[in-house]
């Protein structure tokens, strides 16, 4: 693995690159506090956007933006609206219990170049934007 450059803001506010050989779950659990930094980051320039709790099925619409799932109870279903250009949401499985996220597409739309489902395992996220020819990505 090449050196990482950080700005040293996020240092501040508590995250650590991962290890130069850590575990998978080491990676995991960093991109989730980077993520965390990033959305921190937009809300200090004035970006205040939709945060949402659920913890059973649910298809999303324009009122969520950023969607954190917990799933110590069961596994859940975010089913995705039909794309629109530009549109964007921020998937977070907040669970600890093995329980799984699965991110299913509407209709034909595409979900990272494939018509298919998406599964997040515990602390994993994805934030997803859609583009008129790819789709989710």
């Amino acid at each position: 693995m090449g050196a990482i450059s950080i700005e040293k803001g996020f240092y501040d506010e508590g995250w650590q690159p991962p290890a130069e050989r850590g575990s998978e779950e080491d990676l995991r659990r960093s991109l989730v506090q980077l993520n965390r930094r990033i959305s921190i980051g937009m809300n200090r320039l004035g970006r205040q956007e939709a945060l949402s709790r659920v913890t059973s099925a649910t298809t999303l619409d324009t009122t969520y933006r950023h969607v954190f799932v917990n799933t110590d109870s069961a596994a859940v279903t975010i089913t995705l609206p039909a794309g629109v250009q530009g549109t964007y949401y921020r998937i977070v499985n907040t669970g600890t219990s093995s329980n799984n996220v699965t991110i299913t597409p509407n209709g034909t739309d595409n979900l990272i170049g494939v018509n298919s489902s998406f599964t997040l395992l515990d602390t994993e996220a994805l934030i997803i934007l859609f583009d008129d020819t790819d789709g989710w990505m």
